[in-house]
């Protein structure tokens, strides 16, 4: 511990210093994408959730409960959220109302419809969009190219390719029509 509080990270990858926070986050957020690979090829309710989300009717039709499954998806759906708010309290502290609604929802959101809320891979791609796009047009990285710094261009720039994005193909880049 006292190395650690010396040197203020874990580890250097790539002259990138990896605070615990950060270390922990990826922590998890590696579990919780192996274990949800896991509960969707190992148990019935993985599969069932699929089928429910494609074709109610016929999932109905085969037996599936569509009420219970719903139930089911949502309880996933509020412990991700959860586990979401605990990993970023640290990150961008200090935690206070509007915290989860402000930036990282509009910022999740703009992921999920960038990519097509359709897709699952669509939304992963979403994601790593918008990670680039706010990296990219952070203040501190603009001005080492002369650009002045304007408090939140970063936001701005997501604003804006979702707004391309749904003004080109509203159902996301690879979103399907329903």
């Amino acid at each position: 511990v006292s190395a650690l509080n010396k040197r203020g990270y874990i580890f250097e990858l790539f002259g990138y210093r990896v605070q615990w926070e950060q270390g922990l986050s990826a922590a998890v957020l590696v579990l919780l994408a192996v274990s949800t690979v896991a509960f969707f090829k190992r148990t019935d309710t993985g599969p069932a959730i699929l089928a429910v989300s494609q074709e109610r009717v016929a999932a109905s039709t085969v037996g599936i409960s569509v009420d219970r499954i719903s139930l089911v998806t949502w309880g996933i759906a509020g412990f991700v959220g959860s586990i979401a708010g605990v990993l970023l309290a640290p990150i961008l502290s200090p935690v206070g109302p509007g915290f989860v609604t402000g930036t990282a929802l509009f910022t999740g959101f703009t992921a999920a419809v960038l990519g097509g809320v359709t897709s699952l891979q669509g939304v992963f791609a979403g994601g790593l969009i918008i990670g680039v796009l706010e990296k990219i047009t952070n203040p501190d990285n603009l001005s080492a190219f002369g650009v002045p710094n304007i408090p939140g261009i970063d936001q701005v720039a997501v604003f804006v390719a979702l707004l391309v994005v749904l003004l080109i193909k509203p159902s996301g880049i690879f979103g399907k029509e329903v």
